[in-house]
This record gives structure tokens, sequence and C-alpha cells, in this order.
């Protein structure tokens, strides 16, 4: 793994790093995509996916801090947590009048979230834990019906394998 993928992973404030990456045209393509992607107002005033990201990542890493997560767990959300919108640069939509849609893109995030941790030299078993997290990201939408049943929720926990409802928790919250 790089030097600057290790400093992600210690650093408190990991933006800065994602942010030391673009400077030195070191960004990976998957992160660049999500530069001008913009994102509902409403729901993110913050800007562009890429924006949300950087805030994400610095989120993921203050949990991580507050929770001691092992240095196994604090990879797995910082990876989670710097991938789960990639599938915004690829299903992002702006319709007639203006409203912004991402319809899919947890789906559509494996892909370059996989992509990317390979090239990044990442161990597939950090893979496997990550992608989980990335597709299921949105899964808590609805979930604060009063009719959510037990099925539901352990079909989510087997989505979710390798991985568990708590890292999703910490994602949601991130």
């Amino acid at each position: 793994m790089d030097e600057l993928w290790i400093e992600f992973l210690r650093s408190e404030k990991p933006s800065i790093v994602i942010e030391y990456m673009r400077a030195t045209g070191q960004l990976p393509k998957q992160l660049q995509a999500l530069i001008d992607i913009p994102q509902d107002e409403l729901h993110h005033p913050e800007g562009s996916a890429y924006i949300h990201t950087l805030m994400v990542v610095d989120e993921a890493a203050l949990i991580s801090s507050r929770e001691a997560l092992s240095e196994y767990d604090n990879l797995i959300l910082r990876f989670a947590a710097l991938t789960h919108d990639l599938g915004k640069a690829t299903n992002t939509q702006i319709d007639e009048n203006g409203k912004v849609t991402s319809y899919g893109h947890a789906e559509a995030g494996i892909e370059p979230t996989i992509e990317m941790l390979v090239d990044a030299r990442i161990g597939f078993s950090i893979i496997r834990e990550v992608t989980p997290l990335v597709r299921e990201h949105m899964a808590h939408i609805g979930y604060y019906m009063p009719d959510v049943t037990t099925r539901q929720v352990r079909r989510l926990m087997q989505r979710l394998q390798p991985t568990n409802i708590q890292m999703l928790a910490y994602i949601v919250e991130a």
C-alpha cells in the first residue's frame, strides 16, 4: 500500500490527504470523476459529490477514533466512506426542472470501488468488506417505518456479509 494511503488511514483529517492527492495529480480517477457531480441541494447543501465525500471521510475518522476501532475496522470504515458515492459519477441526472437524482448509485458504485481499491493495492479481504457497505449504504432509507420486520433486518444482515450492521451504522452516521 502506498504511503499516501497509509497517511489517509492514520490522519485525523483524511480529507487533507485526498486534497493533497488532487493537488499533486495523484487522485484516483474514480474520485476525480466526482468533482463536478452535483447533488440535490436539499439533502446535500455542501455541493458536489466530491466535497460530500471529503466530509464523509473526515466524519468516518472521528467515528473511528470515538469508537476506538481496530486498525482493520478503521480501514474498512475509511475506505467505505471514501468510495460510498463513486456510483454518482455515472448515475447522476438533472431533470428539466433542475432536480438532481442519483438513483441506483449505490449498486453502480461497486465496480469503481473494486477498481480503485485494486489499483491502490488494497487486499481482497478489505475489498470484500467494503463493497457490501457501498452497495447497502442507502438501505436504511425506509427502515424508519414502524412496520420494519425482523425478516427484513436479517436479509440486510445477510447482504452485508462478511461485514455487519454496526459498520453500516457507522457509514450511515458518517
